[in-house]
């Protein structure tokens, strides 16, 4: 442009040509780099969304692997086209035990079809039973096979097993590594992934649930044993760090990258914004951690010294294996004739109740299940114990509903018929802690039936209950009670035990109404357990009509044991006792409208009931009656209030307490003009029902 200036104006025409040609390349050039920076970026942009979905894809996969994970307990990879995979090898540093293993069966999250998709048949098992089956346990050595009954293998297993015990205290254990070496130790594990061709899936299962979900409790009970070895002693703070991190195994599980529980921190912040989280929060801060760790070391599974029992701790995790395999139809033993009767049920009998058919089983061919037979004589006691029909309630105990006869005296008898201690005992409530801390398919999650559906108050109030029942090695049925009686009087901090002599019966002052007064009110405080509610409940029962506060206090105060009467009630010696089942949910519930008057109500009405009960079994003093016990089914009674259970009768209806059989009666709400057809129905005699007439159409009908 300078030169320009300078040229002739002739010259001007030319550079101004140029300088357009110029300007015109510029500004080309322009546009084509342009559409190179967008044509970079749209690729750009391609490339992230598809790294994005790679990422997902990644994450899927992962996702898909963990799913896999919570089923085995093992850090396997998930397989695509069969579902046997072999075995990965050992590594020292994952905690997998240097040992000798079988290919391991494991279920295909791939693809969720069918259940026949996902487990496997066993087809070269026949669907009926052989000629051969001659034993209980025959069903179950046909499934496991040969090779799991091998001297050799079993010798490897039974120190597999031995090992696991020993590291369930090691902070360098990990549960996924524990889990999987579970799988791999205890062959009976894979009887869950084994069903006959012809069984029909909706009913493989006792409880209804899929095969897959018991399996995932199996692993739920395991971890839980898991964690209550780990608990740490009192002095060190369940939100702080402890060198054990057992409670909040329980309440959260782990975390899928660090395979620990979280720390305070992570808690801290999980329950800020997760309601679940905060659920958990509390039941680690409520729950009465110190009886749990108690429990534990009464069962013999911790040495004094806080180090593992191995034998012990090995038995719990062999009776862990096989607790609930008689939930598969499949496997229920028959009873043979030369077992019959087995609790009273005769030869031919198919035992479909799982704690039953897994006694009879031990009981009568244990060498079919490979990790129980390989127990010591004194543990593989301790295993049967907590199959055998106890018929013990531990909810009839905290609420303090049953009479002692119908609470512990098949529990009792059952102490006179084998060699059984205080610390088997123990071993059983921790075995049922555990099996229900499993209830829920969630192995790596903790305990979400007790961390989230579990009222706190009552397991604590259960678990402080433990180390008291185990005193029925030496002491009566009565005893044990009045034990029981004292310790959650003075639990709930109610002050002194009522004195006989300050409650008065229907003669006054004269006549006190004594120690059944007094045990009375304590189970019907107790069943309350609540403060508030309590106190009402106490103000109720001095409200009562003194005639129906005796009655029902006399019923209260029988023991169910013959030649047995509690220490504060020594004349009341009479039989049949009465179980009113469901009292305490019925107290609550009147107790909670916060009026004397309803709590005061709904006692006479129980009253009531107990007193048409001895029209059927009228009270007697002979030692046959003294030892029974009545069971009276309340449950229609238990969400009515007064007003409601007398206006029933307003819309035709009356309540009636049937008789179902020599031992059970229920309430029960019926018609009055089923009732009165029933009273007619020898013939002669029809019932009018006028009360239906009406005088012209549309007319209300009466309802007497």
């Amino acid at each position: 442009l300078l030169g320009a200036l300078d040229s002739p104006p002739r010259q001007w025409v030319v550079d101004g040509a140029i300088l357009t040609l110029i300007l015109s390349i510029l500004f080309l050039g322009c546009q084509r780099t342009d559409m190179s920076l967008r044509e970079s970026h749209t690729k750009l942009l391609l490339g992230e969304a598809r790294l994005k979905q790679l990422e997902q894809q990644k994450r899927s996969l992962e996702l898909m692997n963990q799913a896999f994970e919570d089923l085995t307990g093992s850090g396997l990879q998930c397989p695509t086209h069969s579902l046997w995979s072999p075995s990965p090898t050992p590594k020292a540093e994952e905690g997998l035990l240097e040992i000798k293993r079988e290919p391991s069966l494991h279920l295909d999250l791939a693809g969720e079809g069918e259940l026949s998709e996902i487990i496997p048949s066993w087809q070269e098992f026949s669907d009926e039973p052989t000629a051969t089956d001659a034993r209980p346990g025959d069903p179950l050595r046909r499934l496991l096979g040969e090779a799991a009954f091998d001297a050799t293998a079993c010798s490897e297993r039974r120190d597999a097993l031995l090992h696991i015990a020993s590291r369930l205290c090691d902070p360098s254990y990990t549960l996924r590594a524990y889990l999987g070496d579970c799988v791999h130790c205890l062959p009976e594990l894979k009887l869950y992934m084994t069903y006959p061709q012809s069984t029909n899936l909706s009913t493989i299962t006792s409880s209804g649930r899929t095969i897959k979900d018991e399996y995932l409790r199996t692993l739920g009970a395991f971890a839980a044993i898991f964690w209550l070895m780990r608990l740490p002693p009192a002095q060190e703070d369940g939100l702080a760090e402890p060198t054990l991190d057992g409670q909040r195994g329980i309440c959260f599980g782990v975390q899928r990258k660090t395979d620990v529980p979280p720390s305070a921190a992570d808690i801290a912040r999980l329950s800020q914004r997760d309601t679940a989280a905060l659920k958990r929060k509390a039941f680690l801060a409520a729950m009465d951690w110190e009886s749990l760790r108690m429990v534990v070391y009464d069962a013999g599974l911790l040495e004094a010294d806080g180090t593992v029992n191995v034998p012990r701790a090995a038995a719990m995790l062999a009776l862990t294996a096989v607790h609930d395999i008689m939930k598969l139809s499949h496997l229920c033993p028959v009873i043979s004739p030369a077992h019959a009767p087995f609790h009273g049920l005769g030869a031919g009998t198919t035992l479909t109740d799982h704690d039953l058919a897994l006694a009879y089983v031990l009981t009568h061919d244990p060498s079919s299940l490979p990790c129980i037979n390989s127990l010591p004589p004194d543990d593989l006691r301790a295993v049967t114990f907590t199959q055998a029909s106890l018929n013990f309630n531990h909810g009839w105990l905290v609420q303090v509903e049953a009479p002692p006869g119908a609470l512990f005296g098949s529990f009792k008898r059952l102490l006179g018929t084998m060699p059984v201690s205080a610390a088997d005992i123990a071993f059983y409530f921790v075995h049922w802690f555990t099996d229900l801390a499993g209830a829920e398919p969630s192995p790596l999650n903790g305990s979400d039936k007790f961390a989230l559906h579990f009222p706190t108050k009552v397991l604590a109030t259960i678990v402080a209950s433990m180390p008291i029942v185990k005193m029925l090695v030496d002491l009566s049925e009565t005893e044990l009670y009045e034990e029981y009686l004292d310790f959650a009087w003075r639990g709930m901090q109610l002050g002194p035990v009522p004195n006989p002599e300050d409650l008065l019966g229907s003669a006054g002052a004269e006549a006190p109404l004594g120690g059944a007064g007094a045990v009375a009110l304590m189970r019907l405080v107790i069943q309350c357990q609540d403060d508030q509610k309590q106190e009402l409940l106490r103000a109720a029962y001095e409200m009562m009509p003194p005639g129906a506060r005796d009655f029902l206090s006399f019923e209260l105060a029988l023991t169910g044991v013959a030649r047995e009467t509690f220490r504060l009630a020594p004349d009341c010696r009479a039989g049949p006792a009465l179980l009113i089942y469901y009292l305490p949910a019925y107290v609550r519930f009147a107790c909670a409208h916060q009026k004397v008057e309803e709590a005061s109500g709904a006692l006479s009405v129980v009253a009531e009931v107990a007193r048409i009960a001895r029209t059927f079994w009228p009270r007697e003093e002979g030692e046959a009656a003294r030892g029974q016990s009545i069971t009276i089914m309340i449950d229609e009674l238990k969400s009515r209030t007064l007003a409601d259970i007398r206006s029933e009768y307003g819309r035709g209806n009356v309540w009636a307490l049937t008789r179902n059989d020599e031992l059970h009666a229920s309430v029960r709400l019926k018609k009055q003009s089923d009732l009165i057809k029933h009273a007619f129905a020898d013939g002669g005699c029809e019932l009018l029902e006028l009360w239906r007439v009406t005088a012209h159409e549309g007319e209300t009908m009466l309802v007497c």
